[in-house]
Formats: structure tokens, C-alpha cells, sequence
């Protein structure tokens, strides 16, 4: 590559330099150079000593100005080979990892996609089961009440508790056991353990007894689905999304598959492993799995809680979390158990009057133009404004290139040409048009006539609430 033997690189990066290990060199000699010093004199000293000699390029003299440097830098490029090492070889190949103190580091840096490598798939030494009659559920609420904790999971057919109906209810009360009672599966062959109605009767004393404390992720969920059914008076004891939440802020989501990997070092199971199909639902999924994939749930949720509520104390956190946070969840609850009522009729009539508004915009707007064109085709726009009419444009996107009509540069025109104030305007009710007065009635519930949006409790970094699904 550079045209003389590897002994000799010392000397040629001595000549020329290296900026990347900050190796000086000799000014005003390059590759080439050096390569042609190096053909003749063989050595960065002998080259010095025959200075005089190289006229080339005025080498010579840009030798003996540097000469002192030349020397330095050819003792920076020398790698020395016989520094007294008490290693062998067989120190330095590569062997496998500390995964322990590896997970350790990378979850402390965030590194998670190099984290879920270093992480086993499920939890190990378990006893899950599926509970198969009236009694056997009966036992395992008695085994909660004795070790006075009831970590539960509902598994549903809905993601929207107000809509979700329920399949079966997972349960744990010590780590590494679980149980499942499935109620309401589909698949062929299933023998539903026994009638929800009588199952909730035995699970809702327990879950409304203050010596059990009750536990679990996303509780809120829960106890939306459960007033449905006519269960109340539930004090949630401990919920790990929202300790995950006030303990880390700024986490990017607190899901409990999330959580297990960073905190436990196991990988659960996805839902999308066991309902890989689009529109199949969890009453579909065979007993078996859903023994497996539930109390993995509730197994991992009480193992959490048990890391989270030191480590709240720890921090003075408890307070705002027993005082504010939990009484809050109940709270969101009811408001999204309440809904909110929309008057479709209301919104229908404001939909045609916004339609008639937007009408005349539309035609005010063709009529500047000289003809029609798509008013929401920023492109097309473009072209209307800035090559048609001659408007001053407003610059570029990052993005594409392509000539900017965005507020900003709109709201600038407004002044001077009635279009661009045109488009503002058509934009504006376009949006309350399509964002609320057209679509906030097809997301109400066709059962209670209400709209239920979520109300999020661990979203906003800042503390404050968010709104989804729809977001008022």
C-alpha cells in the first residue's frame, strides 16, 4: 500500500505524519515523498544525515528544519514489543461473557436491544396451573388470603376495558407460583372451568379485603373491567406500572415486558406469540398457553412489586405514591368507566355548517388561483402560490427540498395576499371538521351512548395527564 516493507512504516509515518494518533511528521512531506526518501536512504536517520543531498521538492530542507520532530515522531510510531508482560496468550481469547455483570451495565446505560440478547426467556423453576373447577379456585384465593397478597391479571378480549369481555383471571401469591382460571375460551374442545358470574363472586371478597394486599400492572384496567361486572370497594395495594413510573420518569414506557428484561433479566412471552393473527382475541388461545402466558403475568408483576416498594421508600417516594397516585388511579377509573357525553346531533348539524363554510373558502380560493386544484396538496399549493401567482417563497423543507407552505411561512403572506389568509383559514376548519366534529361520534360506545377515552397516568415525563383513544 505505501510501497515499502512493514519494518520501514515506522519511519515513513515519522516522514509523512498520522493525524489520527496525532504522529506530527515532517511538514511538507507526504506519502509519496516519504516513500521515495525511504526507496533511497532506507531510515528516517540516514535520510537526516544525507539531507543535503535530496534536492527533490526542497526535501532536504524541510528535513533538516524538522529533524528533531522526525525523531520523536518515529519513536511515537513504534510499536514496542518487549514490554515486560506477565500474560499469555490464552489471557486475551475472547471468552464468554459475566452475563450477570453485563446486564448489569447495560441496563444501567439503556442499552436495551443489546440488553434483551443477555436475557433469559421466561422465569425458571415455576409452578403454574391451570385452575380446573369451582374448588381448585377456591383454594388458591385461600392460599392469597394466608400469605396476605393477591398479585391478579384479567385476560380479555378487548384492549378498551369498557369493551373487553372477560376470558380468564390469573392469579399469584408467592413468586413462582401462579394459577389460571379460564372462563370464557372458544377454542375447540375447552372446558371452561367454571360460570364467571361465580367466579367473580369468590374473587371479589378477597380483592375488597384490607388484609390482602392487592397487586398488579395497569391496575386501572382492572378495576374498569371489574365495576362493569359489579365488583367494588377494591383498594389496590401496589401497582408497578405507576412505582415504574414515579421512579423513572423519563423511562420510555413502563410495560411490564419492558420492565421483566431490565429489572428480573427475562424475556416474556409476547402477545403477539400467542395471537399472532390480526383480529383473533384471547378467548381463541388454548387453555394450556394462556395458563402459561397469564401467570407468567401475575408471577412477574409480584416479583416487581417486591424490587419497586423499597426502592420507593428509599427515595420518599411512598407518600406521593400511596396519597396521590393510587387514589388518582381509582379516580380515572370511574371518569373512564363514566364517559363523557358527546351530542352527535349537535356535531352533525356544526358538520354541515363547517362543510358550507369550507365550500366558499374553496371557491374564493379557486377564484385567486385561476382555476382548481387540491387545496391539501402542499406540493400543488406550492405551485399555485409561488409559480402561478408569483409569491415570495418562504423557503425549503429539511426534509424533501420541496417549497415550504407551512403556518409559519403562510401567516407571513397573510398581510399582503387574501389567498394565503384563505388557506389559513381552510386549513383551520378542515381540522375541527375531520379531527372532532366528524369523528368524535363514530368513537362512541354503540352500548352506552358515551365516549370513554383513557386518561394516562404514566405518559408525560412533566407529572401531567394525557388523553388517547380519542385524546380530549
Amino acid at each position: 500500500k505505501y510501497g515499502v516493507p512493514p519494518e520501514s512504516i515506522p519511519d515513513l509515518l515519522a516522514l509523512m505524519g498520522d493525524s489520527v494518533d496525532d504522529i506530527p511528521g515532517v511538514k511538507g512531506i507526504g506519502a509519496k515523498g516519504a516513500e521515495m526518501i525511504l526507496r533511497e536512504y532506507g531510515t528516517i536517520e540516514k535520510a537526516i544525515e544525507h539531507a543535503n543531498e535530496i534536492t527533490k521538492m526542497r526535501y532536504g530542507e524541510k528535513l533538516n528544519a524538522d529533524a528533531k520532530m522526525a525523531c520523536l515522531s518515529k519513536e511515537l510510531a513504534t510499536v514496542y514489543t518487549d514490554l515486560p508482560l506477565e500474560l499469555d496468550l490464552d489471557t486475551f481469547r475472547a471468552q464468554d461473557p459475566d452475563r450477570h455483570l453485563a446486564r448489569e451495565l447495560f441496563a444501567e446505560l439503556e442499552f436495551r436491544s443489546i440488553l434483551e440478547e443477555f436475557t433469559e426467556s421466561g422465569i425458571k423453576d415455576v409452578d403454574y396451573e391451570t385452575l380446573r373447577s369451582a374448588d381448585d379456585f377456591v383454594a388458591a384465593l385461600d392460599a392469597a388470603r394466608a400469605a396476605g397478597q393477591l398479585s391478579v391479571d384479567l385476560e380479555t378480549t378487548h384492549e378498551h376495558p369498557v369493551r373487553a369481555e372477560i376470558v380468564g383471571i390469573a392469579l399469584s401469591w408467592q413468586a413462582g407460583q401462579g394459577a389460571y382460571l379460564p372462563v370464557a375460551h372458544t377454542t375447540l374442545g375447552t372446558e371452561n372451568s367454571m360460570p364467571l358470574r361465580d367466579a367473580l363472586d369468590e374473587l371479589g371478597p378477597v380483592l375488597a379485603d384490607a388484609s390482602v394486599k392487592v397487586i398488579g400492572q395497569n391496575l386501572k384496567y382492572d378495576l374498569i373491567v371489574l365495576k362493569r361486572h359489579g365488583i367494588s370497594g377494591i383498594a389496590p395495594w401496589f401497582d408497578t406500572m405507576i412505582a415504574s413510573y414515579l421512579l423513572h420518569p423519563t423511562r420510555t414506557g413502563h410495560g411490564l415486558d419492558g420492565l421483566a428484561i431490565d429489572y428480573l433479566g427475562v424475556k416474556m412471552t409476547p402477545f403477539k406469540e400467542i395471537i399472532p393473527a390480526k383480529n383473533a382475541t384471547f378467548d381463541e388461545v388454548p387453555v394450556e398457553v394462556a395458563t402459561t402466558y397469564a401467570a407468567e403475568d401475575t408471577d412477574t408483576t409480584l416479583r416487581l412489586s417486591k424490587i419497586f416498594e423499597p426502592e420507593l421508600e428509599a427515595t420518599k417516594l411512598s407518600a406521593l405514591y400511596r396519597e396521590v397516585e393510587l387514589p388518582l388511579m381509582q379516580v380515572l377509573a370511574d371518569m373512564e368507566l363514566a364517559g363523557v357525553r358527546i351530542d352527535s346531533g349537535y356535531l352533525a348539524k356544526m358538520g354541515v355548517e363547517l362543510q358550507q363554510q369550507l365550500d366558499g373558502i374553496s371557491a374564493a380560493i379557486y377564484e385567486a388561483a385561476g382555476g382548481k386544484f387540491n387545496i391539501n396538496s402542499p406540493k400543488q399549493l406550492a405551485e399555485v402560490l409561488f409559480d402561478q401567482l408569483g409569491l415570495p417563497s418562504g423557503g425549503r423543507t429539511a426534509k424533501t427540498g420541496s417549497r415550504s407552505t407551512k403556518a409559519q411561512v403562510l401567516e407571513k403572506l397573510a398581510a399582503d395576499y387574501p389567498i394565503a389568509s384563505q388557506v389559513i383559514e381552510y386549513r383551520e376548519l378542515a381540522k375541527l371538521k375531520g379531527t372532532y366534529v366528524d369523528s368524535l361520534p363514530t368513537l362512541v360506545n354503540p352500548i352506552t351512548g358515551r365516549l370513554h377515552a383513557s386518561f394516562n397516568q404514566t405518559v408525560a415525563a412533566t407529572g401531567r395527564l394525557s388523553s388517547s383513544n380519542p385524546n380530549l
